[in-house]
């Protein structure tokens, strides 16, 4: 991969790397385009070393945040709500007549 420049806003070790190691926990804030992965890899040169990412969790896409988000219990459940009322508006037909000031016919 050619060399491009990036931004990094911070880095931070997230576990003490003598609970750890030979792993490291790391949380990076940084701006679009960055490889995690090869991130990863350049650390572990400028160190002398070898590595390789074993997990990676997205906790912000721009305005979204993970405590933000649905979890699949729940999106599950949603999605179940949302099809009840779906099949109970089918069934009910609400009807009001309105005059042309905006002021209804029928009470």
């Amino acid at each position: 991969m050619k060399p491009r420049e990036l931004t990094i806003y911070s880095i931070e070790l997230t576990r003490p790397l003598v609970e750890t190691f030979p792993h490291f926990h790391i949380s990076v804030d940084c701006g679009k385009g960055t490889y995690i992965r090869s991130l990863v890899r350049d650390i572990a040169r400028e160190l002398g070393s070898k590595a390789h990412l074993a997990a990676l969790r997205r906790t912000r896409q721009g305005d979204f945040a993970l405590e933000d988000c649905m979890s699949p219990e729940l999106m599950g459940n949603a999605k179940h709500i949302i099809g009840l009322l779906e099949d109970a508006s089918d069934q009910v037909h609400l009807e009001a007549d309105m005059a042309e000031d905006g002021e209804d016919k029928k009470a």
